[in-house]
């Protein structure tokens, strides 16, 4: 009887374990679109619904890193600083068996009424 419930315990816990979803990490740096010099901003992970799901600083290098879930398609808005455009980076899906997906993000400067 003991076996049988060591045995039932252990399936339960392999399908706890493969119901979780795979997560690629997302990464990369961010830099202005005209000095190349690294802004140090926020990276916001959305699904196409619109709804937030991460949100990661840059550090003072310009990079940044994150999780996605593997196989749906996802956005990156990176959040402006003065006299910048907001950016939003719509991606397709990344495939479960990448383990990283390299994407820079450069900023540009905002239009000249905007600033």
């Amino acid at each position: 009887m003991r076996s049988v419930t060591l045995l039932f315990v252990l399936l339960i816990g392999s399908q706890a374990v493969a119901q979780q979803p795979v997560r690629v990490q997302v990464f990369g740096t961010v830099t202005d679109s005209l000095s190349g010099k690294p802004v140090f901003t926020t990276v916001e992970h959305y699904d196409l619904s619109g709804k937030r799901w991460a949100l990661t600083e840059v550090n003072g290098e310009g990079r940044y890193a994150l999780f996605v879930p593997a196989g749906e398609p996802f956005e990156l808005r990176v959040a402006p600083l003065p006299g910048q455009q907001e950016l939003r980076r719509t991606m397709p899906a990344v495939a479960a068996n990448e383990l990283t997906f390299r994407l820079d993000l450069r900023l540009k400067p905002a239009p000249a009424a905007d600033r």
